[in-house]
């Protein structure tokens, strides 16, 4: 009688394959399972860590605590720069000197940008319109610092100059923490008066210069 088909006459060899493919097939649901487990645990961990799934939200405040009129020099002066880039009567346009307090929560790491607008503003301090159309260019969110908090409680003082524009009129300036495009806290200057043109034929595009920021240690 022929042995071929008997299951119990088969040899060593077809026991083996019959195995190792139980085995293969074992190894397969186990990775599987595995794979399921980790996607699974990523998900909520992802759902969990406020980290993965959004941003911390930003609470941010600013204080003006002085303001004083002046020029650019001065304030180069002031915060120990040189002067040299520019010319004589740059360094004689009007301005004014704002120092800040600046906290900042929930910040650390996540770059900060302080900026300023400019506006047209009446007697009393209230701003009406901003300036847009001086000597063709925006006077709004001009940068001056860049901020990056190396702890989530941040306290800092900023000295900052803002350019008067010229001509007749009452302006004011508004200044900003921005982070991603999002406005965290302003705070408006005390309105001041336009510029003289200081000879120029038309009128010179207001300087940008950089803010000093200093952190308050803790």
């Amino acid at each position: 009688m022929s042995s071929i088909g008997d299951p119990k006459r088969e040899g060593p060899l077809s026991a083996l394959v019959e195995r190792v493919g139980g085995t293969a097939t074992a190894l397969g649901a186990v990775v599987a399972l595995i794979t399921a487990v980790v996607a699974g645990g990523y998900k909520l961990y992802s759902i969990v860590d406020p980290n993965e799934s959004s941003p911390r939200v930003l609470k941010a405040n600013l204080k003006l605590t002085s303001q004083l009129p002046f020029t650019l020099g001065q304030y180069l002066k002031e915060v120990h720069r040189s002067g040299n880039r520019y010319s004589a009567k740059e360094l004689e346009a009007e301005g004014e000197l704002v120092y800040l307090g600046l906290e900042i929560e929930g910040a650390a790491k996540r770059h900060v940008s302080l900026q300023w607008s400019l506006f047209s503003a009446n007697e009393t301090g209230v701003a009406l319109r901003p300036v847009r159309d001086y000597a063709l260019r925006p006077l709004d969110d001009q940068l001056v610092a860049g901020i990056s908090p190396t702890a989530d409680d941040y306290r800092g003082i900023a000295k900052a100059w803002v350019p008067h524009p010229t001509g007749e009129g009452s302006y004011l300036a508004r200044l900003e923490l921005e982070q991603d495009r999002n406005t965290l806290a302003f705070i408006d200057t005390n309105p001041f008066s336009g510029a003289d043109p200081l000879g120029f034929e038309t009128p010179p595009t207001p300087i940008t210069v950089p803010a000093v920021v200093q952190p308050i240690n803790q």
